[in-house]
């Protein structure tokens, strides 16, 4: 399959992984055209057979991507969703939906949507130099494009919360003592340590690794009295089985249960 390459720069490789690359240096800011063929890739990507994994990264070492360029801020007013947000936070879904498993790789900056952007792929590696933060609260927004949502399900509810309200910066080994990394390489190499990765998964048996990336994102983001009622429906299949009564059973005459197999 074919792609456009201009604000999105994309390469697929004989071992089924595609690289793409945010390319609107120095900060890779998230503008209108560039969330835009951002999500014409994704959405192109999800079917090419010739993709079985894919690293998104930045251009350049100083930013995987700081978020939104802030030029048009004031012309959105009292249309920043349909201007804007929508568009990014489709994109971001995009990314999470994508039926092949996505690594960032983050080298220098990620902020506000580019942190948003990263929460959105399945892996995150960082360079050492990586730095984290959500500057929205301080400039008196918030995280728009799936950070509220997906943050606290990474770190926990309690530490989403200090990072986005403190608005603090966090350096890559904080990230990865947090859960918000998977793992942390020199600076340098980090797009090179994705790829090899990417190669690894791309070479596993297609379907298990798709099924079991689908799996995992439909159940964690379902909500919890999905799941409480999708368990009881579970239960009248487990606890009428002959096993269930033996080993009931096999409790109140305290020996060990003898269960079918």
């Amino acid at each position: 399959m074919e792609y456009e390459n201009n604000l999105i720069l994309v390469e697929v490789y004989s071992d089924k992984v595609a690289l793409v690359t945010l390319n609107n240096p120095p900060l890779n800011t998230n503008t209108i055209p560039s969330v835009t063929e951002l999500r014409e890739v994704f959405r192109r990507m999800n079917l090419d057979e010739d993709v079985n994994a894919v690293v998104l990264t930045g251009s350049g070492e100083k930013a995987f991507n700081v978020g939104t360029d802030m030029t048009h801020f004031h012309e959105w007013k009292n249309n920043y969703v349909g201007c804007k947000f929508r568009l990014e936070s489709d994109v971001m879904n995009d990314i999470e939906r994508c039926a092949k498993p996505v690594i960032a790789a983050v080298e220098g900056y990620c902020m506000g949507g580019g942190l948003e952007m990263a929460l959105a792929c399945d892996f995150r590696y960082f360079s050492e130099k990586t730095v984290i933060s959500t500057p929205e609260v301080d400039l008196g927004v918030f995280c728009s494009s799936g950070g509220v949502v997906r943050l606290p399900k990474i770190v926990g509810l309690s530490k989403a919360m200090e990072i986005m309200l403190f608005c603090e910066r966090y350096d890559a080994r904080q990230s990865l003592e947090m859960g918000l990394c998977n793992k942390v390489f020199p600076a340098g190499t980090v797009k090179e340590e994705a790829l090899k990765a990417a190669a690894k998964l791309a070479a596993k048996a297609p379907k298990a690794v798709r099924t079991t990336k689908k799996a995992c994102r439909e159940f964690v983001n379902r909500e919890s009295i999905d799941c409480y009622h999708r368990s009881l429906d579970m239960v009248e299949d487990v606890y009428n089985d002959d096993n269930a009564t033996e080993g009931i059973t096999a409790f109140f005459e305290k020996r060990p249960p003898v269960m079918k197999v």
